[in-house]
C-alpha cells in the first residue's frame, strides 16, 4: 500500500524601614485573618477545578501524539532515567540530525514519565495532573500576592482577586486542556517558588539566612528552565521587587516630583550602642537611589546566576536552527526588515489582544493564517500602535502617577511580570516556531491578572457605595462569562476533529488546519478530505505533507496517475523549500510505487532510488527498487 504521513502537523513598605531590608510584615488594617484567607483559597481550588472538570475526558490531540504517545522517554521500560537528561523534548537525543534542540525540558518529560508508571497511556490521568498543577498555581499566586500585599501593606483582597482569575482565565484552556502543555504549568509555578524565595531572603536578611534563600530562589529557576525554556525570566522580576519594594525605589522621588517625599525627614533606629536612640534621615533626590550593600549583593548574585543559567542553556542549542519551514512562522522568512517588524509586532499586539478579550480560541495561528503586515498603510498597525500606547501609558502610571508609592510598587511587579515572561518567547528578540500562541500567555496572564486586581480594589477602596458596587458586578460578571468561554473551550480539545473543526472556524485559511481536520476524517468522506487538502495547498504550495496525504486519497479513488503527478509535484515544492522531515522520503515511496503500478518501472527506479539517498534504510524503497530492475 501507499505510505501516508501517520500524524498531523503538529509561550506601602512603612518609610522608616532602612533599605536592603524588606518591609517588616505586621499585619495591616486590610490584612485578612486566617479563616477568610483559607475561604478565598478553597474558592480559588474549587474554580479552578469546576472549570476544567470536563477536560478529564480528553483524548491525546495535536502535540500529545509525538510528545507523549511516541515517545519512548515516557516509559521507563525504553529509555533509561540517564538517557532521558540527554534528550529533548521530543525524545531524540541532543545533537541528532533532526534534534529541536530549542524544546529541552527534561522535567517535564520526567513527569509525563510518572504518570505512565502510575496508569500507563491512558489520557485520563494526565488530565487529571494538569487540572492539579494549574490549581496550584492559581495558589501559589494568590499566596504570592498576599506576601507581596503584605510587604506594600496593601489589601490582600488583591491576592484573592487575582488568583481567582488566573484560575478562570480562558486563554490558558490550551495549557491545561492540552496534557503536552504541562511545561507551562510546571514553569510557572516553579517562578511563583523562585519568587516567594527572593522575597524571603530579603526578609529574613537581618536574620543571616540569605545565601540560603537565595540558593533555593535559583534552583526553583533552574527546575523552571527544565520545564521551558524562559523559566529564567523570572529573574528579572525578582529585581523589580528589590528596587521597588525592598529598596523603596521611587521615580518621583529621583526625578523631584513628590515634594513631600523629597524633603521628609525620617528617623531610623540604630542598633548596638546606639540601641534605643533615634536618628534623623533627611530625604532627598539621592533617595530614589540609595541601595544598600546587601541589596546590590543579592542583585549581582541573582544576575550572575540568571547569566550563566541563559548560556548553559543556549550552548545545548549548539548554535543550530531548528529549521522552521515557512508556514511556522511566514515573518522569519520576510526579507524586507520593515515589513517583517511590523509583521511581527502585530503578532504581539494579537497576543494582548487574547489576552484582554479571550475569545475566537485557535489551536494553531501559523500557516499564512493571519497575512503579513507589508505596508505602514495597514490598518492593523493601529492594533499594534493601541497596544503599544496602552502599554505606555500604564508604565508611565505604574513610575510617575500621583499614586502611593506602594500601589505603584505593585503596578510595576505586575508589568514586570507581563513583559519578562513574554518578551523572549514574543518572536521581537529572536526567531519563533510560530506565530501566536497561547499556551505563551500563562505566565504573562498572571502580571495581567494582578494589574487588573490592584486597579480594581484601589478603585473599590477610593469609591463610593455605586462604584463599589459596580465593581463587584464586573467582577462577578466576568468570572461568569471567563468560566463559561473555559468550559466550552475544553469541548474543543476532547478530540482532534473538534480541535482542528473549531479552528476552521477562527482561521479558515490556515493550512495546517485545513490538513489536519482532512487526516482526522474517515476514508469514506474522500470528497470533503480532498478539498481540504487541496486548500491547504493552495495557502502554501510547499506544504508536503498535504501533497503526501493527497495523492493517498487520489490513489484510493483509483486515480492514480492523478495521484502521482501530485506526489511529483510535492517533491518538486520540497526540493525549493527543505525541511527536515520524512516527507520526501514518502513523497519517494509512493511516486515510485504508483508507477509501478502503472507499469512504468524505468521512471520509478529513480524515484525509489533517490528515496534511499533520503533515508538508506526504508526497506520498502529497497524492496522495490530490486522488484523493477528484476522485470
Amino acid at each position: 500500500g501507499f505510505a501516508m504521513k501517520s500524524q498531523p502537523n503538529r509561550s506601602s513598605a512603612r518609610r522608616n524601614e532602612s533599605p536592603g531590608t524588606a518591609p517588616d510584615e505586621s499585619p495591616s488594617s486590610v490584612a485578612c485573618p486566617w479563616q477568610l484567607r483559607g475561604l478565598q483559597a478553597a474558592v480559588i481550588f474549587l474554580a479552578a477545578g469546576a472549570v476544567y472538570c470536563n477536560s478529564l475526558d480528553g483524548a491525546f490531540v495535536f502535540d500529545d501524539m509525538p510528545a507523549i504517545v511516541h515517545n519512548d522517554d515516557v516509559q521507563s521500560s525504553k529509555t533509561s532515567l540517564a538517557d532521558l537528561w540527554n534528550h529533548n523534548f521530543w525524545g531524540q537525543p541532543m545533537g541528532s540530525p533532526h534534534a529541536q534542540h530549542l524544546s529541552y525540558r527534561p522535567l517535564t518529560v520526567l513527569t509525563f514519565r510518572w504518570n505512565v508508571d502510575l496508569h500507563g497511556l491512558e489520557p485520563y490521568g494526565f488530565h487529571v495532573a494538569n487540572l492539579l498543577l494549574h490549581a496550584c498555581a492559581s495558589l501559589l499566586l494568590f499566596h504570592t500576592c498576599n506576601r507581596l500585599c503584605q510587604a506594600l501593606n496593601l489589601n490582600e483582597s488583591i491576592g484573592f482577586v487575582s488568583g481567582l482569575l488566573f484560575a478562570l482565565h480562558p486563554v490558558h484552556t490550551e495549557a491545561v486542556s492540552n496534557i503536552v502543555c504541562r511545561a507551562e504549568l510546571l514553569c510557572c509555578i516553579f517562578m511563583l517558588l523562585a519568587l516567594l524565595c527572593y522575597q524571603q531572603a530579603c526578609t529574613a536578611a537581618r536574620r543571616g539566612l540569605t545565601l540560603q534563600y537565595l540558593a533555593a530562589c535559583c534552583t526553583c529557576l533552574h527546575a523552571a528552565l527544565l520545564c521551558k525554556e524562559q523559566g529564567v525570566t523570572m529573574a528579572p522580576v525578582c529585581l523589580v521587587y528589590e528596587l521597588a519594594v525592598v529598596c523603596q525605589l521611587d521615580m518621583r522621588v529621583v526625578l523631584g516630583l513628590d515634594s513631600s517625599a523629597s524633603g521628609e525627614v525620617s528617623t531610623a533606629a540604630t542598633s548596638g550602642k546606639g540601641a534605643g536612640k533615634k536618628k534623623e534621615v533627611r530625604k532627598s533626590w539621592l533617595t530614589g537611589v540609595n541601595i544598600s550593600p546587601a541589596s546590590w549583593a543579592r542583585m549581582i548574585l541573582l544576575c550572575v546566576y540568571a547569566a550563566g543559567a541563559s548560556m548553559w542553556r543556549v550552548k545545548i542549542n549548539n548554535n543550530e536552527d531548528m529549521g522552521h519551514d515557512e508556514k511556522t512562522n511566514p515573518a522569519n522568512f520576510i526579507t524586507d526588515t520593515f515589513s517583517r517588524v511590523l509583521t511581527k509586532n502585530y503578532y504581539v499586539a494579537l497576543h494582548a489582544k487574547l489576552l484582554v478579550w479571550p475569545v475566537d480560541l485557535c489551536c494553531d495561528w501559523s500557516s499564512y493564517a493571519i497575512a503579513n503586515v507589508l505596508s505602514w498603510t495597514d490598518l492593523r498597525n493601529s492594533t499594534t500602535l493601541l497596544m503599544y500606547l496602552i502599554l505606555a501609558v500604564l508604565v508611565l502610571v505604574a513610575l510617575l502617577a500621583p499614586l502611593a508609592r506602594t500601589i505603584r510598587a505593585m503596578l510595576l511587579l505586575a508589568l514586570a511580570i507581563m513583559f519578562s515572561t513574554f518578551i523572549p518567547a514574543s518572536g521581537l528578540l529572536v526567531e519563533v516556531g510560530y506565530v501566536v500562541a497561547e499556551r505563551l500567555l500563562y505566565s504573562p496572564s498572571m502580571g495581567f491578572c494582578l494589574l487588573l486586581a490592584v486597579l480594581g480594589v484601589s478603585l473599590y477602596e477610593r469609591g463610593g457605595l455605586g462604584v463599589r458596587l459596580a465593581l463587584v458586578a464586573a467582577l462577578v460578571v466576568m468570572c461568569a462569562c471567563w468560566a463559561n468561554i473555559t468550559w466550552q473551550r475544553n469541548y474543543d480539545w476532547r478530540s482532534e476533529r473538534s480541535l482542528y473543526e473549531s479552528g476552521l472556524k477562527v482561521l479558515p485559511d490556515n493550512a495546517k488546519l485545513n490538513h489536519n481536520y482532512a487526516h482526522t476524517l474517515p476514508n469514506s468522506e474522500s470528497k470533503l478530505k480532498e478539498k481540504l487538502y487541496r486548500h491547504a495547498i493552495k495557502m502554501y504550495p510547499a506544504y508536503a505533507s498535504a501533497y503526501v496525504n493527497l495523492g493517498v486519497v487520489l490513489a484510493n479513488e483509483q486515480r492514480l496517475q492523478e495521484a502521482v503527478t501530485v506526489w511529483r509535484e510535492g517533491l518538486r515544492q520540497w526540493k525549493l523549500k527543505p525541511i527536515i522531515g520524512p516527507d520526501p522520503v514518502i513523497l519517494s515511496l509512493n511516486a515510485g510505487i504508483g508507477l509501478k503500478n502503472l507499469g512504468n518501472c524505468k521512471e520509478a527506479i529513480p524515484h525509489f532510488e533517490e528515496c534511499l539517498r533520503y533515508d538508506p534504510r526504508k526497506d520498502a524503497c529497497r524492496s522495490n527498487l530490486q522488484q523493477c530492475q528484476a522485470m
